[in-house]
């Protein structure tokens, strides 16, 4: 049995050792609230600084392009047109998406290329707008409806004197097939006008330029049924 001093000596030394101890558990879990509290304020002022860059203005820049226009389409990786926008028109800036940048004009939201945007009207500026991340084209691509081709060069047919004359003006109906190359082949007339506007409108749709269907993300060719306007301008 050990004399009372030593067990006075060896009950404080285990005292000791627990009161350490707690206090090195007290401190790690002191450190490790602060990290968390650091990291939280840390996003929370990342979101704060993110949604406060909001939407930047811009104007179209058609560089020099003398179609007077530039296209807006439907998301950042597909050629489907939606709208042409002026040049010199003004849109808001919503992020920078690849290649693109998506916008929105005239209350219509769209993409353009990111060459066509500038922070200044006249005098070509990149705009100061949030970069997304780039947008993964392949994967989107197989979510779009692709089981219609799309045409992306649509010239009006021109009219013949003599249906202008007789101020012929309706729509010409056409059964068209367009092939995995993006051309029109196998047109036959299904409702005609007459007059020569029947063999004009053949000949411009074999001139168009189409975005095939997709089956799978492949082009597959697909029969459709075109019809080519034709009025009379005033």
């Amino acid at each position: 049995m050990l004399p009372a001093p030593a067990v006075t000596w060896a009950y404080s030394r285990i005292s000791f050792l627990s009161l350490e101890l707690t206090y090195d558990i007290l401190a790690r879990t002191i450190l490790a609230m602060r990290w968390v509290l650091v990291t939280s304020l840390a996003a929370v002022s990342s979101a704060v600084a993110v949604a406060g860059q909001g939407r930047k203005a811009g104007y179209i820049d058609c560089a020099g392009d003398k179609h007077g226009f530039v296209a807006m389409y439907s998301n950042p990786c597909d050629d489907e047109t939606v709208a042409n926008l002026r040049c010199g028109e003004k849109v808001e800036v919503i992020a920078i998406e690849g290649s693109r940048s998506k916008v929105v004009a005239g209350g219509r939201k769209g993409y353009v290329n990111g060459l066509a945007i500038s922070a200044k009207k006249g005098r070509f500026s990149p705009p100061e707008a949030p970069v997304a991340p780039t947008p993964a084209c392949d994967e989107l691509q197989l979510q779009i409806d692709t089981s219609h081709p799309r045409a992306i060069f649509a010239p009006d047919p021109e009219y013949t004197e003599e249906a202008r004359r007789a101020k012929i003006q309706g729509k010409v109906i056409l059964k068209v097939t367009v092939g995995t190359d993006g051309t029109a082949h196998d047109i036959t007339v299904v409702k005609g006008l007459g007059h020569g506007l029947d063999e004009n409108a053949v000949q411009t749709v074999r001139t168009w330029k189409w975005q095939p269907a997709l089956e799978l993300g492949k082009p597959k060719a697909s029969e459709i049924t075109v019809e080519v306007t034709f009025q009379i301008s005033q």
